[in-house]
């Protein structure tokens, strides 16, 4: 294969090399951020071991805790059940001050 070579003023050349040098710039910018990038990836990797660890301790003790604390038998159900109880009675008051109201209601029809 045979070389060619092409004449280039002294403005295409300059205008090239600050081309070239440019893009030299953004090349070296761009594996700084590469490099910045990298680091603050590994930082948080790290943290989110430590993290992780911490987490598993904090359960552990949770753990340990509930194991120290004493038993009750205190069961949510009984208190679903005490609560529905309670609103039975609530409605049984309801309707009887709705039956009053429907009884004074026709004395006043009445009079």
């Amino acid at each position: 294969m045979k070389s060619e070579y092409v004449g280039l003023s002294a403005g295409e050349r300059e205008f090239g090399g600050k081309n070239i040098l440019h893009g030299q710039l953004d090349l070296i910018d761009l594996l700084k951020s590469f490099k910045i990038y990298k680091l603050l990836r590994q930082e948080e990797l790290l943290l989110k071991v430590g993290l992780k660890s911490k987490i598993g301790e904090v359960l552990e003790l949770i753990d340990k805790f509930e194991k120290k604390l004493p038993k009750t038998s205190y069961s949510a159900d009984e208190d679903k059940k005490d609560n529905a109880k309670k609103r039975k009675r609530d409605m049984g008051l309801q309707a009887e001050v709705e039956e009053i109201h429907e009884k004074l209601e026709k004395l006043r029809r009445l009079t």
